[in-house]
């Protein structure tokens, strides 16, 4: 994956693979996956099947939200023992 890449699928910002099949929807139907993805991010909140072809588009977009979540909180959670080990480290040498 490329620097751009990188930067695209940062966030809940999607590849730019979905781009084409957003581009393609209607501003208020945009709004809607849009709410639909934020919930799911948030919370885990499947949207309603009901919603039809947003329902698909929302299945589509999963596994890569999903995945980024994933590499997401592994990334803390190394940042987070990478702190910790330092300042362990930190205040052994204050005691020495």
């Amino acid at each position: 994956m490329n620097k751009q890449d990188k930067i695209k699928n940062h966030g809940l910002i999607t590849p730019h693979v979905f781009r084409a099949a957003i581009d393609r929807l209607s501003d208020s139907d945009a709004g809607v996956l849009y709410k639909s993805l934020m919930a799911y991010k948030w919370d885990g909140t499947i949207p309603d099947v009901s919603l039809g072809i947003l329902y698909g588009v929302f299945l589509a977009m999963q596994p890569s939200i999903d995945e980024h979540t994933k590499t997401f909180i592994e990334t803390c959670e190394m940042k987070q023992q990478i702190a910790l080990d330092r300042h362990a480290k930190e205040r052994a040498n204050r005691k020495s």
